[in-house]
């Protein structure tokens, strides 16, 4: 787990416990990272009031093992259960094994190394299938090849999964509520009934494992942070796409005897309508925004930071200004050929020979190739700090909603995160120095100390996973 911190002077003032009202004439369309941050946080305020909202359906509510349960499970003898842990994302499939404690409800990984498989993208690769039946033959060979390792069988394992499409409670259980990133598999339901994951991933696997809990990934993700850190108010994911949970506390419910709740609320943040995003996209982004007649004008943010996306930005600005140096035949060429840079190969000295490949094979000098070289990594570079911006919007919405929901003496916020697009010190650099100057502008009068920390892991996701089976079973 690697942790990142920056300190910071934020300024905010108090009135009678909460904090001051938001200085609106500083806010303006030249200033979008704070009207993004002041947004978001309004949307969670009247999300989270409206019991019928996507985010109070999607919640996800914890609360610590208690003493009373402990004692009266004392006279038991303590065991480990084995859970599989399922994290399906948008470019892989993790799986894990973990124990879970029947007491405490610690868990503890129990494979060396987290089976890592691709997702299939292309129409040939998934073919006629649901993404459950992919997910199902992966599964079920990590389960025959563990128990042959371990030279064990019997009974179906317990298994937890999470799912990094949007959820919402249905009958008991979880359904989902939109596919993302372009998704191009079978529908499993094609009538209007709604599409419950574990249901349909057990229909497939229930001989070798039956699931049992389900969470959003970033959810799964915000219970790994809360139960890991005790000051976490959020986590953060940053891959293929981008989401965000945000934790609050709950302290007012009788009939779970009283006891300090938590509720973890999947924001979806990469689908948040923001007044001023088309002000800050270009033709770059119109184009990936219209290249799906289904996901015109949804998720837009989420485009505009998300891997998957960021690629094909990054691309559509290479092969057009290719184009207009080299000229149309060459560019279509080149294209032909399938050239694409890589989100992997974007530094320097890989760019440079990326680009001399290309040239080298159109038959021009390094003249162009110099030019282009300028070119892309202008563009670069300013696609990033536009991502930084976003992420650092959203995560300074998030701390201010939570500086006046849950005032606290400790001025210390931890977001967990987990996704390949945040584990960098220049993502925790820049957006840390963003989140500070939107703080310093959306709040004002007094000054205080405020730490930001973010808590990086690899397999936080699949953590939380069996964190949630253990919430749900032992408490």
């Amino acid at each position: 787990m690697r942790t990142f911190v920056i300190l910071a002077l934020i300024l905010y003032g108090v009135r009678m416990g909460n904090l001051c009202s938001c200085i609106q004439e500083d806010l303006n369309e030249n200033n979008w990272p704070v009207l993004l941050a002041q947004e978001f946080k309004d949307h969670l305020d009247e999300c989270m009031d409206d019991e019928k909202s996507s985010l109070v359906k999607s919640r996800f509510l914890v609360r610590p093992f208690s003493s009373t349960a402990l004692n009266a499970m004392e006279a038991e003898e303590e065991y480990q259960l084995e859970v599989l842990c399922a994290d399906l994302g948008g470019t892989s499939l993790k799986l894990d094994i973990y124990t879970v404690a029947s007491k405490t409800g610690n868990t503890e990984k129990v494979t060396k190394q987290t089976a890592k498989y691709d997702i299939p993208k292309t129409k040939e690769e998934i073919a006629n299938r649901t993404i459950y039946e992919f997910m199902s033959e992966k599964i079920i060979e990590f389960i025959n090849d563990y128990q042959k390792a371990q030279r064990t069988k019997g009974a179906p394992m317990k298994g937890a999964l999470t799912f990094s499409y949007p959820l919402e409670k249905c009958r008991g259980g979880f359904k989902v509520t939109k596919f993302t990133k372009q998704f191009n598999w079978v529908k499993a339901v094609t009538d209007n009934k709604p599409e419950m994951p574990l249901d349909e991933l057990n229909k497939l696997t229930d001989r070798y494992v039956r699931f049992s809990t389900i969470a959003n990934d970033t959810t799964a993700l915000g219970i790994w942070a809360c139960q890991t850190h005790e000051d976490a108010i959020g986590g953060f994911v940053l891959g293929t796409g981008m989401n965000c949970s945000y934790l609050d506390n709950i302290r007012k419910s009788k009939n779970m005897n009283e006891k300090k709740l938590k509720a973890i609320y999947n924001t979806e943040c990469g689908g948040f309508k923001f007044s001023q995003v088309k002000s800050i996209m270009n033709h770059a982004d119109i184009k990936i925004n219209e290249s799906n007649p289904l996901e015109v004008d949804s998720y837009i943010l989420e485009k505009m930071v998300g891997g998957l996306y960021f690629e094909q930005y990054i691309n559509i600005q290479f092969m057009e200004e290719l184009a207009r140096i080299a000229g149309d035949d060459h560019a279509n060429s080149v294209k032909n050929a399938g050239f694409w840079l890589k989100n992997g190969k974007l530094q320097p000295n890989d760019l440079i020979e990326q680009i001399a490949d290309v040239f080298e094979y159109i038959g021009l000098g390094y003249h162009f190739q110099k030019k282009m070289y300028r070119f892309i990594t202008e563009a670069i570079s300013e696609a990033k700090d536009r991502k930084y911006k976003i992420c650092a919007g959203i995560l300074a919405g998030v701390i201010y909603k939570s500086m006046e929901s849950n005032p606290r003496k400790s001025t210390n916020y931890i977001f967990g995160l987990t996704g390949s697009g945040c584990k960098t010190e220049e993502f925790n650099s820049n957006v840390t120095r963003y989140i500070t100057e939107i703080l310093k502008v959306l709040c004002k009068s007094s000054t205080t100390e405020v730490s930001v920390e973010f808590k990086f892991s690899e397999e936080a996701s699949l953590q939380g996973a069996a964190s949630s089976y253990a919430y749900k079973i032992y408490n």
